[in-house]
């Protein structure tokens, strides 16, 4: 049971992580006249805002992406948990 609230608890962080809103700096224009990037906007980056490394953050936008995976992981670990309390019997 822990193990799947903890795999809902990663996706949730994941979906609100791709909820918020990338802080964008100011275009940053060539002599030509094309966009070469943007300069820092001075704000702290997504991860930073959210109180996540940038790993932990991409991993649960991964997870996130893919219910089906987690509905999985979630069988197996119901299934393997079944095992483990029928052998200590």
């Amino acid at each position: 049971m822990s193990s799947e609230m903890l795999l809902d608890i990663e996706a949730r962080v994941g979906e609100l992580a791709s909820q918020e809103k990338r802080i964008l700096g100011t275009p940053e224009r060539l002599p030509n006249g094309r966009v070469s990037g943007s300069k820092p906007s001075g704000q702290q980056l997504k991860h930073e805002r959210l109180g996540l490394s940038e790993k932990h953050m991409q991993q649960s936008q991964a997870i996130s992406k893919h219910p089906e995976i987690v509905a999985r992981v979630k069988a197996q670990a119901r299934e393997n948990e079944d095992v483990e309390h029928r052998h200590r019997r």
